[in-house]
Order: C-alpha cells, then sequence, then structure tokens
C-alpha cells in the first residue's frame, strides 16, 4: 500500500488514524516526485518517531510537521510547543532519537536540533539524485483533513 500511495498519501492517514489531526499543522510542497521506496519508508518512519515523541514525551499541543522537496534534498522539520528536551536526554539518548540519527545516517541526510522549555525544532536535509522528468513545483500548502 505504501508503493502505491506514496509518503505524502501515507503521513496524510497516519496523522488522521492516531487521531492527531488536531494537534498537527502538516505543510508539504505540492509534489509529483517519487523517491525509491526504501528513501521513502525510511523518512516515514523517521517522522512517525518525531510525531510519536513530540506528542508522548514532549506533551505537545500543536505540531508543525514541514515537508519541502527542493531539486536535490528533501527539507522535513518538526516543530512543538512542548516541554523540550533536557541536556541528559540528548547524551543518554533513548532508543527513539539512536534510531533516528541511524536513519538519518543511513540517508546521508543532516540533522539539527534546538530545543528549550518552550518546544523543539528538529531540521533535517536529505539529499536525493534529481530526475529531469520528475515535475516539483514550489508552492506548499497544509493538508486537509
Amino acid at each position: 500500500m505504501f508503493r502505491e500511495r506514496g509518503l505524502l498519501i501515507s503521513l496524510n492517514e497516519f496523522i488522521l488514524l492516531n487521531k492527531i489531526e488536531s494537534k498537527v499543522i502538516f505543510l508539504h510542497s505540492e509534489n509529483k516526485k517519487r523517491l525509491n521506496l526504501d528513501t521513502e519508508l525510511s523518512i516515514y518512519r523517521i517522522i512517525k518517531e518525531l510525531l510519536n515523541n513530540a506528542i508522548k514525551h514532549a506533551k505537545a499541543s500543536r505540531i508543525e510537521l514541514q515537508l519541502i522537496y527542493f531539486e536535490d534534498f528533501l527539507y522535513l522539520s518538526i516543530e512543538d510547543n512542548g516541554i523540550g528536551i533536557k541536556e541528559n536526554q540528548t547524551e543518554s539518548k533513548g532508543n527513539g532519537l539512536k534510531n533516528l540519527d541511524l536513519r538519518v545516517n543511513y540517508l546521508n541526510g543532516k540533522m539539527n536540533r534546538e530545543s528549550s522549555d518552550k518546544g523543539t525544532l528538529i531540521s533535517i536535509e536529505i539529499p536525493y539524485e534529481p530526475n529531469p522528468e520528475d515535475k516539483i513545483t514550489a508552492d506548499w500548502r497544509p493538508s486537509t483533513f
């Protein structure tokens, strides 16, 4: 099913099935591009982990997820209004943060974390080979639930 629907539709379905649409604002570029299945699945798992962490651990009531396709990299960010990641949490890294680092590294991506007691912003850039046949538009919009 994931292969047919792709990343954006699968993310929308995840948000709806988990009844978190009232907390999540999903902004994404209008995209005709499909990355290879392994890459899309890894990105999907990264985003699921980040959303679950924001809700479960950070106790966020508002999360903004952005997914923007550029010509040769995908930018994704998740910003929440939760309690933040404490310094000792990043040093001792639970399995979730370790898995996140491994997945981003596997995709040759770069990740940046900024956190305070007012929330957390995690931004990730994942490179990919551009395909001249793919059509990418600069328009991006919130998903409608």
